[in-house]
């Protein structure tokens, strides 16, 4: 299996914007303002920005700049750990390999934890009462079509010491076509994305929600389908238990 490291994460994260997108709930693109998740903030003022020359992802925060920093120092700000520390910074990225599911080599040391969501937001700044408070816009999920692993797909993953059995203790498939909603378009427009011999599409595929993965395109690299319990982290059901 591939070995865990810095750079290779960033690859397999589009610079490090999926990261933000994960743990960020209601993530709303780059470019675009939020609430900060570190203080009680009342004016979104926060924001995901990509640098044009290294084309990573930055956390960037008006309101106050001591949380600003790649998507490495948001996690390390986000769980009580310095990522300019050696031993906090592996910790940060076995984090980010077991949350994002990036099925990297890892000692498997660091449990799993929950995302900053609105609940959680509640819990350290209560909203005022007065705040209005809009539902979640719940959309059809169509699970996506599958297909076997062809043999240019498996030397995809073998590359980086991944194989079919490893695949699929993950529930990673080889997708023939992917359904979902563009969230940019006011209603949501339904999309497919299909699979070729050039652009393979894979599939992170759970009830009721799927990640679809196009390592090969120049365009869209991550799409998502479905709804993700917001408790669920990937692979906590896959770390071998602790003897007490």
């Amino acid at each position: 299996m591939f070995e865990l490291h810095k750079e290779r994460i960033l690859d397999l994260t589009d610079g490090g914007l999926e990261v933000f997108a994960h743990f960020i709930e209601n993530f709303p693109g780059l470019g675009k303002p939020f609430l900060s998740p570190f203080y009680p903030d009342t004016k979104p003022s926060a924001h995901v920005h990509r640098d044009q020359k290294t084309m990573l992802c930055r956390y960037v925060d008006f309101g106050d700049s001591t949380f600003n920093g790649d998507c490495f120092a948001f996690t390390g700000h986000l769980f009580g750990k310095d990522s300019q520390q050696s031993v906090d910074f592996k910790w940060i990225l076995e984090l980010i390999n077991v949350e994002l599911g990036l099925v990297l080599s890892s000692n498997q040391n660091v449990q799993p934890r929950k995302s900053i969501t609105n609940e959680t937001r509640k819990e350290r700044f209560p909203k005022k009462e007065n705040r209005e408070v809009r539902p979640a816009l719940l959309l059809p999920y169509h699970p996506p079509k599958t297909k076997p692993f062809t043999d240019k797909e498996l030397l995809f993953w073998n590359q980086y010491g991944i194989d079919e059995a490893t695949l699929k203790s993950f529930n990673v498939f080889s997708i023939e076509e992917f359904y979902s909603f563009s969230s940019k378009s006011k209603p949501p427009k339904p999309f497919t994305i299909r699979s070729s011999e050039n652009n393979p599409v894979f599939g992170y595929v759970f009830t009721g929600y799927t990640k679809a993965y196009m390592p090969f395109s120049t365009s869209l690299r991550f799409a998502y389908a479905g709804t993700k319990d917001p408790d669920y982290c990937f692979g906590m059901d896959r770390l071998p238990k602790k003897e007490i």
